[in-house]
């Protein structure tokens, strides 16, 4: 199975593709779970649903993911990964620390995406300042979100 066909079947019943961990050069593990309840939807993953809601294939445990969205307004404020950036204010802490910027201008789009993502995605700043200490510590000792 390629990865869009995981997508698209597990959105039907309400799940979601997490993070995926290569086996060799020519295999991976994809890990599914069930979504929750106050998730984000991506713009991909919303065109998928509403692709599959007109072919009549989403199921009644995904339609209920969807009705919450709309009502919530998760579904029209879905995110775009490839517009996602890193805060500014995470960027100018990497300047005042020379090891942690080294190691983050290693990282490939799909790191920074982790913590662009991680960092706009909390809801109270408690958890953003957690997150980004974190993250920032991560870089320091040179460990890939």
């Amino acid at each position: 199975m390629t990865w869009d066909e995981i997508v698209v079947e597990v959105l039907c019943w309400g799940w979601i593709d997490g993070i995926k961990k290569s086996i060799d050069d020519q295999a991976y593990l994809q890990r599914v779970t069930p979504r929750k309840p106050r998730s984000s939807w991506s713009k991909r993953n919303r065109e998928h649903a509403e692709r599959l809601i007109l072919d009549g294939r989403m199921q009644e445990s995904g339609l209920k993911h969807v009705h919450s969205a709309k009502e919530d307004g998760r579904w029209e404020n879905a995110y775009k990964a490839s517009e996602m950036k890193v805060p500014v204010d995470f960027l100018d802490a990497l300047e005042s620390n020379s090891e942690a910027k080294r190691f983050f201008e290693t990282l490939n789009q799909s790191s920074r995406y982790v913590i662009a993502h991680g960092l706009m995605s909390a809801k109270k700043a408690e958890t953003r300042q957690r997150r980004f200490e974190k993250f920032m510590g991560m870089l320091v000792r040179k460990e890939k979100p």
